[in-house]
């Protein structure tokens, strides 16, 4: 005889992380390596007296360097481009994403980046790592739901009880998430080097998808 009241279980608020190792060729990837180094030793550093990390805040561009208008940076940003369109279309989400604004960041010792997230109206963004070495601190997102159980009682981690994720920085490496994810890093003890990306949706007057001037620096 059927069983008529077996509890039937469905998942329906997944939460998507994308990752992609070697998204640029050697040649590229070493070419931007010291573009990069080069842009640390000629760029002010944007003060974030504002975190909690305070002084132990990475060096990074946010108001000081939008990395999308230089030219040095355009094939990486049309194949990180590429990949946040794939990210999307994960989500059955075909709206045309442009990146507004991407910065450097560079860690030195003991220095991490607080929880936070990117606020509206950035809807993906992505963080690819430059340079990483083995002791460069993790990438951690948060679930984006309040957890109620018990940890003491989890009888094994998995999808439904896991309250964070993190992941090992790798040079070549690129993370895509939504932006209202809660995300940071651990303190840092090697080279680590990255570019974040924001993005959002341009709607014209005339309601139509349209993709913003560069700004020229």
């Amino acid at each position: 005889m059927e069983n008529n009241n077996a509890l039937q279980i469905g998942y329906f608020f997944p939460t998507a992380i994308g990752v992609c190792n070697n998204l640029l060729s050697f040649d590229e990837l070493e070419k931007l390596q010291q573009v990069c180094k080069n842009l640390k030793e000629t760029v002010s550093n944007s003060v974030n007296t504002h975190w909690l990390s305070g002084a132990q805040s990475p060096f990074n561009t946010i108001n000081t360097y939008n990395i999308i208008n230089d030219a040095n940076f355009n094939n990486l940003n049309l194949c990180v481009n590429n990949k946040v369109t794939e990210f999307a279309l994960h989500h059955s989400d075909s709206g045309n994403y442009f990146c507004e604004n991407a910065w450097l960041n560079v860690y030195g010792e003991n220095e991490y980046q607080e929880p936070h997230i990117h606020c509206a109206p950035y809807v993906y963004s992505a963080v690819f790592y430059v340079n990483a070495s083995d002791e460069a601190g993790l990438f951690v997102v948060q679930s984006p739901f309040n957890h109620t159980q018990i940890e003491e009682n989890h009888i094994s981690p998995n999808m439904l009880n896991e309250t964070k994720r993190w992941w090992k920085p790798q040079s070549n490496m690129l993370i895509i998430f939504k932006s209202t994810l809660n995300h940071y890093t651990t303190p840092n003890h090697g080279s680590r080097t990255s570019i974040a990306f924001n993005y959002k949706c341009y709607f014209g007057n005339d309601g139509t998808i349209q993709a913003p001037q560069p700004d020229i620096i």
